[in-house]
């Protein structure tokens, strides 16, 4: 076996970690925002803004997706469209179905609680009706993303971006990082020109949030191209890193901190060219790239990352992202719509263990599923 194949078939079990404390962190969010816009906002501008950073958890899952699935293209032979498609639905999507039930489930015993906090609302606000169950199975039209679940807005982007993911990881491995770059810019910058296109072509409401969700398509595209170019310079960012002096590495660390949080984002970035947040977004993918350099090439930081409790955690990560806000939701209801700090060990503990069982039920069976059937189509 050659070096590049060793290294592609290597688990890099420091990014299942990241992506164990990202998936923390969105937690953490979801409990804060159900506290109310008040209590969010304020969080959110103090220093403890790091406790309620999920949107950019999801931003630094896009680009880890793209690092982790651009490594069996490395390989003689890479792996055929079929298989890499059946392997994602496995992965993705049959633990999203398992977790869409359990949300129906608990939506049919409660829904409608009056509260003043826009997020619960929006979210099991009457019972489930056959319409919106089959629109989340199929992820068809412009629906209610957050009628069910509001950590399932992201799924739709993973799987679709799935569906061209691997010429994305060919294109990334054979050409210059500087030009795959441009074109993940690119991408970006087309986003708002495109939902123009889009409005003069079907009569649609330029505002309207079914053209800006197409658009945004195009921006988390160009997050895992980021992370197919940095797994495919991985080694060489590595060893920059391994040279750097000493007392530039807390510089990085800072950086990535700045560029991650990026707390400048008070101010409204957005131009007649670009959507609203869309730069703030590129800030957040480029801290997160160095976060992944970092997890890479710094000893300290892999061993905080090599933790037992923290490899747990990235293990049971997608089932913890994916059942939160279903624990949460319940113990607001059987709480009577309290959200105080009383109930914060309750939603831990429950997202913790209910994430683990759905783990072994049924997200792990799922992961070997998809292994059994890609190797049919081998």
């Amino acid at each position: 076996m050659n070096q590049a194949a060793l290294q592609s078939s290597r688990r890099f079990h420091e990014l299942d970690s990241l992506r164990g404390l990202a998936a923390f962190t969105v937690v953490i969010h979801h409990f804060y925002v159900a506290q109310g816009a008040e209590t969010y906002s304020r969080l959110s501008h103090s220093g403890l803004r790091f406790l309620v950073m999920g949107n950019e958890a999801v931003i630094l899952f896009f680009v880890l997706s793209g690092f982790v699935l651009t490594l069996p293209y490395e390989r003689t032979g890479g792996m055929s469209y079929g298989k890499f498609i059946v392997k994602r639905i496995c992965r993705i999507y049959l633990p999203y179905l398992g977790a869409l039930a359990l949300a129906v489930a608990m939506n049919c015993f409660y829904h409608g609680m009056a509260t003043n906090v826009k997020w619960i609302q929006e979210t099991w606000n009457q019972k489930p009706n056959l319409h919106i169950v089959v629109q989340h199975v199929l992820f068809l039209g412009d629906y209610d993303w957050n009628a069910l679940n509001s950590a399932f807005w992201s799924l739709i982007y993973e799987m679709r971006i799935s569906l061209i993911f691997p010429f994305l990881a060919i294109a990334a491995l054979r050409f210059r990082a500087g030009w795959m770059l441009i074109f993940a810019a690119m991408l970006s910058l087309s986003a708002r020109p495109v939902s123009y296109a889009i409005c003069l072509s079907f009569g649609l409401d330029p505002a309207s949030l079914e053209v800006f969700r197409y658009a945004e398509t195009l921006q988390y595209t160009g997050f895992f191209v980021v992370g197919a170019v940095l797994a495919k310079n991985r080694e060489a960012v590595r060893e920059r890193y391994m040279r750097l002096p000493a007392v530039a590495v807390p510089g990085l660390y800072i950086l990535a901190v700045v560029l991650y949080s990026h707390p400048y984002h008070s101010f409204d970035l957005g131009t007649p060219v670009l959507f609203p947040g869309q730069l703030e977004q590129w800030s957040v993918a480029a801290g997160a790239a160095i976060v992944i350099a970092l997890a890479l090439g710094s000893k300290p930081l892999q061993r905080v990352l090599h933790h037992g409790a923290v490899a747990y955690l990235g293990k049971i990560s997608y089932s913890l992202y994916l059942l939160h806000v279903t624990v949460l939701l319940t113990l607001i209801y059987l709480f009577h719509g309290a959200v105080s700090y009383k109930i914060l060990p309750f939603y831990l503990a429950g997202s913790l263990g209910v994430a683990s069982m759905f783990y072994y039920l049924l997200e792990k069976p799922s992961m070997l599923l998809g292994q059994r059937l890609g190797k049919m189509r081998h």
